[in-house]
């Protein structure tokens, strides 16, 4: 038995044969990609630092946006599989190379058709879950931010900061950091001074020219004046 026979018959396997079967079962128990469990509250999650209806909304977007070019790219694979199938089907099958050949470029081109059908088959799925995530909160965000991201970024990026400082009263996790938080200095150190993170006023200190013990001390005067009698 030459290379090829063995090939045939090892590929001529029934377990082999049902495996390209289970396509059938995309989207109830075969998923390449993310489950719309998952998109849901895996990708728009605090996992992700997706604290606020704001931050799932946008992020559900973003991700629309990019599946969106993930399938169209490859529906320009596809168009091109088509057009390798269309030529493989005129190829000349006289002698015996050229009637593999012929097999070999139909195979191909019939393969890559399917893997590029089940890939958008998955995309579309993340891309439907996103979509209803985008329309469930639009009308509460749009509601709260009528002028879009930009007016809701503080509110989104005070959510993460409370968000880690949460986190960090978990003695089995290691402290959180602050400085990648984008924060205006007066409102980091605010918040720095409620949690007890002194890391987050040096902004303020180091821009006003202040020491760490002035700083404190303005914010514990600003306390106390505003603290019910």
């Amino acid at each position: 038995m030459d290379f090829l026979e063995k090939i045939e018959r090892l590929t001529n396997n029934e377990d082999i044969k049902l495996a390209g079967e289970l396509r059938d079962l995309l989207n109830t128990e075969l998923v390449l990609t993310q489950t719309r469990y998952v998109c849901r509250y895996g990708t728009l999650s605090d996992g992700h630092e997706k604290i606020t209806d704001a931050q799932r909304y946008y992020q559900a977007i973003r991700e629309l946006y990019n599946i969106r070019g993930s399938i169209m790219s490859n529906k320009a694979l596809a168009l091109e599989a088509q057009a390798d199938l269309l030529d493989a089907r005129e190829m000349p099958n006289t002698t015996e190379a050229e009637k593999l050949r012929k097999k070999a470029a139909i195979l191909k081109a019939d393969e890559e058709l399917l893997r590029l059908l089940v890939t958008i088959e998955d995309l579309t799925r993340m891309l439907d879950e996103y979509n209803k995530v985008r329309l469930e909160l639009m009308p509460i965000v749009r509601a709260k931010y009528p002028n879009g991201i930009e007016e809701a970024e503080p509110d989104n990026w005070e959510a993460v900061y409370n968000y880690r400082m949460i986190r960090e009263k978990n003695p089995r996790l290691a402290a959180e950091r602050v400085d990648n938080v984008p924060l205006p200095p007066d409102k980091k150190a605010e918040l720095g001074f409620k949690s007890q993170r002194i890391d987050a006023l040096a902004p303020k200190i180091i821009r006003e020219g202040l020491s760490l013990k002035a700083c404190i001390e303005d914010f514990s005067r600003e306390k106390a004046l505003t603290s019910p009698e």
